[in-house]
């Protein structure tokens, strides 16, 4: 069991800090900053929804920063990332439910 907590909590880390490289991107955080501020002065207007006008501009502008090897924007291999955390997670919790339920059972 210990290493496979060990071996969850460095797949976790590395995807961590794959997150946070990207947040912190100069392109991404000035993108982010400026929908941000965006949203935040219109978001009455919009009935508090993003436009998808603004959502395809920012995908658009993502894909300028160039493609990967296998031809997928850095959006792409972000939102793959963070299925990829979502996935531990939503595992987590099963497991947590499955030990609840047999203690339950006991």
């Amino acid at each position: 069991m210990n290493t496979t907590v060990n071996f969850t909590y460095q797949f976790l880390k590395k995807k961590f800090y794959i997150f946070s490289q990207f947040m912190y991107d100069d392109h991404i955080k000035s993108r982010l900053i400026k929908d941000w501020k965006y949203f935040r002065e219109n978001h009455m207007q919009t009935d508090q929804k993003y436009p998808f006008e603004r959502a395809d501009k920012f995908n658009k502008g993502i894909r300028k920063l160039g493609l990967t090897p296998d031809g997928d924007s850095y959006l792409d291999r972000f939102r793959t990332l963070i299925t990829q955390i979502g996935i531990y997670a939503q595992i987590h919790l099963l497991t947590l439910q499955e030990k609840s339920t047999q203690n339950r059972n006991k």
